[in-house]
């Protein structure tokens, strides 16, 4: 029997829809004992702590709907509460300092230069390859 194919719209909405009320305050919970880069966790270890269970290791994260609910809940966070999310150091944690602050805002925005920088060479190539948009006529009501 096959699967009906999921667009991402309907994949985010199930995820958010099937979030448990308080994964927020687990969460933060979680966090509070990985205060500083050095006790930093792993996505995968949070999600274990969070959801109180083991994974297997040939478990892929990207797949987890665990994972997805969990990372939205420290983007929801870091609104209001210094959580650091780090590719380059695996890991989540707590700031304890303003140094670790200003590293990841230094960082973030190299990032944010890079991808306005990404956006002006395909700006650039489209008009080169297919020339310049012609704007259309709009009527004004």
């Amino acid at each position: 029997m096959q699967t009906e194919k999921k667009s991402p719209d309907e994949i985010y909405h199930e995820i958010k829809k099937n979030t448990p009320p308080d994964l927020a305050t687990r969460v933060l919970m979680v966090m509070l004992d990985h205060k500083g880069r050095e006790n930093r966790i792993t996505r995968r270890k949070l999600v274990e702590e969070v959801f109180k269970i083991k994974l297997p290791p040939q478990v892929n994260l990207n797949n987890l709907t665990a994972d997805r609910q969990i990372r939205r809940s420290i983007q929801s966070l870091q609104k209001v509460y210094p959580i650091i999310g780090s590719s380059a150091d695996r890991g989540y944690w707590f700031a304890d300092n303003r140094d670790d602050v200003k590293k990841v805002i230094t960082e973030n925005h190299l990032k944010a230069k890079r991808l306005i920088e990404k956006n002006n060479d395909l700006q650039r190539i489209t008009v080169e390859v297919w020339g310049a948009e012609q704007e259309k006529n709009r009527e004004i009501r």
